[in-house]
């Protein structure tokens, strides 16, 4: 039997509410997730950088300190905010 594609195009059928949820959970934790890592990539580019112009200046020990300190933050409201978007949704 040949299938008629024509008639078989469109838009599918919405989604239950329960999956559109999910979806849209899944998409917030992703989406955090990689603003968080583009954050900490970008801090930790930033103070290398002023790392190395200060080592023209004086060298100190400890110049990576603002790198992990950002880094770990980061991640902390990363999670944060995941959650606290988690339970928002439960809710609804």
């Amino acid at each position: 039997m040949r299938r008629n594609f024509i008639s078989a195009g469109g838009f599918a059928p919405p989604l239950p509410s329960r999956k559109r949820r999910r979806q849209r959970t899944a998409l917030t934790l992703v989406t955090t997730i990689a603003l968080a890592a583009s954050t900490t990539l970008v801090a930790t580019i930033v103070s290398i950088g002023r790392a190395h112009a200060e080592i023209l200046v004086a060298a100190k020990r400890g110049d990576g300190s603002l790198a992990v300190a950002v880094i770990i933050a980061s991640i902390v409201i990363g999670g944060i905010v995941a959650a606290i978007y988690n339970r928002h949704q439960q809710r609804l």
